[in-house]
Order: structure tokens, then C-alpha cells, then sequence
């Protein structure tokens, strides 16, 4: 059984014609299914936890990257697939492979699937990466085996699926159990997104457990473009966490 939630961007009109096609191409594959339309008046994990009572086997988050992350923080503590109708261009629908509207119910239908990985930070699940730029000294114990001192100024993605951030990077494995922490320190650099020149100094390695400490207390993490957390934190990996569907163009 499918279920389809909405996110309440999608209540706006400049998507109504979008959605219309998606909803006609879901009937004309047989994908039709139940619909809940997310609210700040409605709680998605509830409305996730009353999917499962009913019988869900496939959760499809509607809506952009943020809607895809908040979902899969909601599937993966349950035995569900988790599709994807991503209603703009974003990271996760280039790196999963799924075009936007009703082009994706054709990979929706086609049920390819990969198995994935997700880092964890607190509580929050991410499928690409956690990043943040150090403002003082600061420290990673890497599997409670060895320590990284990383310098000010430099720019700290730890990733789970390659670097989602630059979309000409190889993608590594996306159930190897680890995540990637790629350290870039860059002269006069301004910001993790901005593209950059050839840096000055870079490094990456591989650790199933990161504890993050600094001197600052204004260091934060962001994952997957949404919410942040402040060090002290931790990152773990959650082995083969959830299903998802995803598209033969996929990044990984």
C-alpha cells in the first residue's frame, strides 16, 4: 500500500498543475494511494506511526529536499520503502536519480531500490552530509581509537554518500557503514557552498563514530541542509538503515 505525504509547500498554487499530473500519471501506473497533506496542524510522525497501523509498505515524501529528510527521519525506524516526488530541482533528487513531477512516478513504478546508510547526529537521520566551518581548535575522536586536531577556518563535511556537495566528485558506497570526513582549508575561503579554487590543504578519511569538540561555542553542524547542532556532538552511522527507491541516473 502507498502512502503519499504532501508537504504543506505544496499547497501553493504555482504547483497545483504540477501535482495534477502527478496525480493523473500515479492512477494511469496503478500507484493511486492514500494521501496526507502535512500541516503545522499535523504531525508527521504520528500521521507516519497511523500509516504503519494501516498497512503502509511504501511512504512517498512529496515536496523538496527538506520534506525528503524530514520523512526519512520518519521511516527509519520502520520497515518501510521510501520513494520521492520531488516537486523542484534539488540535492537529493540529483543524487538519488528521480527527475521532478510526474516523470518520477515512472521510477516510482519501476520499484529500484538501493539499501542506504544514514549518518546520525543526536537523533537526527541525514543521507548526505553534516558540514560546518571550525572557528577555533577543534577536535575529532574518530572510533574512540584516534584523534584529528583540526585548525580554524577550515571547512568539515562528514559524509554520508560521497560529496553531495560538489556533483562531479565520485560517489562512494552508500552502505559501507562509515562516514567520509573531508577537511578542506582554503585561503581567504568564505563559505562551505561557495564554489572554491584549488585548495590549499585538503584531507579525508573514513570513521564509523566522530565525538566533535571545539573551543568555540558557536561551532555548528548543518545536515542535509536543515537543522544544525552545536558541538559537543557526536556522529554515528546507522548500517543499512532504509530503503529507498531511486532512478538509474543516481549519483552513487
Amino acid at each position: 500500500m502507498y502512502f503519499y505525504f504532501y508537504d504543506k509547500q505544496t499547497q501553493d498554487k504555482k504547483y497545483e498543475p504540477l501535482l495534477v499530473k502527478v496525480e493523473t500519471r500515479l492512477i494511469d501506473l496503478g500507484l493511486n494511494g492514500r494521501v496526507e497533506k502535512l500541516s503545522i496542524f499535523k504531525n508527521a510522525r504520528d500521521s507516519i506511526r497511523d500509516a504503519v497501523k494501516r498497512g503502509a509498505k511504501t511512504v512517498v515524501a512529496v515536496g523538496d529536499d527538506r520534506t525528503f529528510t524530514t520523512i526519512v527521519n520518519m521511516v527509519a525506524t520502520h520497515d518501510l520503502t521510501l520513494g520521492f516526488i520531488p516537486v523542484e530541482p534539488g540535492v537529493f533528487s540529483r543524487l538519488l536519480g528521480i527527475p521532478v513531477g510526474e516523470a518520477a512516478c515512472d521510477v516510482l513504478s519501476k520499484r529500484l531500490y538501493q539499501t542506504l546508510d544514514l549518518g546520525c547526529i543526536q537523533d537526527f537521520y541525514f543521507v548526505g552530509a553534516a558540514v560546518g566551518e571550525t572557528k577555533a581548535l577543534t577536535t575529532l575522536r574518530c572510533d574512540d581509537a584516534y584523534t584529528v586536531t583540526v585548525p580554524p577556518h577550515t571547512q568539515m563535511q562528514f559524509a554520508n554518500i560521497g560529496d553531495v556537495f560538489n556533483e562531479n566528485a565520485a560517489k562512494e558506497n552508500s552502505a559501507d557503514g562509515a562516514l567520509r570526513i573531508h577537511l578542506h582549508t582554503s585561503a581567504g575561503a568564505s563559505g562551505w557552498f561557495r564554489r572554491q579554487q584549488t585548495p590549499s590543504s585538503d584531507s579525508v578519511f573514513r570513521a564509523h563514530t566522530i565525538a566533535v569538540t571545539s573551543g568555540s561555542t558557536d561551532l555548528t553542524l548543518q545536515a542535509d541542509h536543515g537543522p544544525t547542532f552545536h558541538a559537543p556532538c557526536t556522529l554515528t552511522v546507522a548500517p543499512q538503515a532504509v530503503k529507498v527507491i531511486v532512478g538509474r541516473d543516481r549519483l552513487f
